[in-house]
């Protein structure tokens, strides 16, 4: 084009904008001019050195709305790295609305060699548009021989959220693939749920591989796609040989409210597990299942292995008083681990503890009579336990927490007194009486009780003790009580 001809293109230009000016074309034009500058703008501050900057652009792009779809799929394909993986992060955002982005991911999957977040963002984002994403599915696939196991795993997880267009590919990994894919495929079978039927008799065949990865994500997919067909096969395989199979099992028995009754006899024995994430898993199960576990967990209280004992109190304080039957053989299994004071015996004694506590009130009076025994001294600091965390519920307790606000040992008598706290107001007459009559040590922790429970029927009784009482650290105590009645 010659020089003169310029001007002539310049004016015919001019004269469209200015005779679109008004109309709602122009008005586009300048929006999405606009727009362009603000996306700019963002992409060129992530690229700076400016932290701050950076953070701030991030933070804008995570507001956009599917507005912003175009330009992430632009700059996917630049050369910032930084850049690269925020959009492809930022574009899962918009789920199937961003099925435009589809084959920028997989580009962008394909050229991101030395940049394994790269392809986990894209991958994730694929996983999320969805069924829209389908083509990507042989890409998603390479992924499960991924060196990086994230990569793998959101590979796994995106085709799962693909669907059941996964099914053949997924299929054909879990029959003839190495290992490692095998036990992938499965877990990205489950995932896609009950509209992966047909997979079940291939799960079914995984059960017997060898590599306990293969078996154990098996066994989960199949409670997600068919959990009645799952459960005798679930309770075989909570015998497995190997540890991350049980737990595989335990784990999904745990995360259902109403298992079959069948299971209760097969988890019961799971508290002996060796592996301790297996038996905690069991009792939580178990714990699940009301009154119809309680007879087994009874029988496993008396158990042999302080490990049944404990887990199968947990399993209980999980049920709480309907389980209230259970209540003399969690104080005789707090008996034999207050026996003697052993490192080992302690994580049974809170089981126990946290058991009775669930039951409620009708522990309080056998757990009394256990504080008013002199010969069962160690188990009195499980009932002064159980008794603060009961507080009010545990009002028949006040005369025996007052006698013991004067016993031998100074920690369960501060003890006692923290319980009569928690107890609260109808503990403050005896307190009140504790403090004119009792011993000093009575009085140093009657006057921390009623100091923090409060009330202005305390002061007169607590000022007479702040000035009259003739020993020092009393006074001192009575004092301090004051001082939070105030302050209350």
């Amino acid at each position: 084009m010659s020089s003169a001809r310029r001007p002539r293109r310049h004016r015919l230009v001019l004269v469209i904008v200015l005779g679109l000016a008004g109309t709602p074309a122009a008005w586009w034009l300048w929006s999405s001019a606009r727009e362009s500058a603000r996306f700019a703008a963002l992409f060129a501050d992530l690229k700076g050195e400016d932290t701050n900057a950076r953070r701030k652009a991030r933070e804008a792009l995570e507001q956009v709305g599917p507005e912003a779809i175009p330009y992430l799929i632009s700059a996917l394909s630049g050369k910032d790295d930084y850049v690269r993986r925020v959009a492809a992060n930022e574009i899962g955002r918009f789920g199937p609305l961003a099925a435009s982005a589809v084959p920028a991911l997989r580009e962008a999957i394909a050229n991101s060699e030395n940049d394994p977040s790269l392809r986990m963002y894209a991958a994730g984002s694929l996983g999320k548009i969805g069924p829209p994403a389908h083509e990507a599915i042989p890409d998603l696939i390479r992924l499960f021989a991924d060196e990086d196991p994230l990569v793998r795993g959101i590979a796994g997880n995106a085709l799962g959220g693909i669907g059941p267009a996964s099914l053949p590919a997924l299929l054909t990994v879990l029959t003839e693939g190495p290992p490692r894919e095998r036990a992938r495929a499965a877990d990205a079978l489950g995932q896609i749920g009950p509209a992966a039927g047909e997979a079940i008799p291939h799960l079914l065949a995984a059960f017997e591989a060898d590599e306990a990865a293969v078996r154990s994500n098996a066994i989960r997919a199949l409670g997600r796609i068919d959990p009645v067909t799952a459960h005798p096969h679930q309770l075989t395989a909570l015998a497995d040989k190997d540890k991350l199979v049980r737990a595989t099992v335990v784990e999904a028995l745990a995360a259902i409210d109403g298992i079959p009754l069948a299971s209760i006899p097969h988890l019961v024995r799971r508290l002996a597990d060796e592996a301790d994430s297996v038996a905690s898993d069991a009792a939580t199960a178990l714990g699940k299942q009301g009154r119809h576990a309680v007879p087994a967990l009874a029988a496993a209280l008396a158990s042999p292995d302080g490990r049944v004992r404990k887990y199968a109190a947990k399993s209980l304080a999980k049920i709480g008083p309907a389980a209230k039957e259970t209540i003399p053989a969690l104080l005789q299994v707090l008996a034999d681990a207050t026996a003697q004071i052993r490192i080992e015996d302690q994580p049974i004694r809170a089981a126990a503890e946290d058991a009775l506590t669930a039951m409620g009130r009708e522990v309080v009076p056998p757990l009394v009579a256990i504080l008013a025994d002199p010969k069962k001294g160690n188990s009195h600091w499980s009932a002064v336990e159980v008794f603060a965390r009961l507080g009010p519920e545990a009002v028949e307790a006040v005369p025996p927490l007052l006698r013991v606000l004067d016993g031998a040992n100074d920690t369960l008598s501060f003890r006692a007194a923290l319980a009569l706290v928690k107890i609260g107001p109808i503990a403050v007459p005896g307190l009140r009486v504790a403090l004119s009559n009792g011993g000093q040590k009575a009085r140093v922790n009657a006057a921390y009780a009623l100091g923090q429970i409060g009330g202005t029927e305390v002061l007169p009784d607590l000022e007479r003790t702040a000035q009259q009482d003739p020993d020092e650290t009393c006074r001192a105590a009575a004092l301090a009580a004051l001082k939070a009645v105030k302050m209350r």
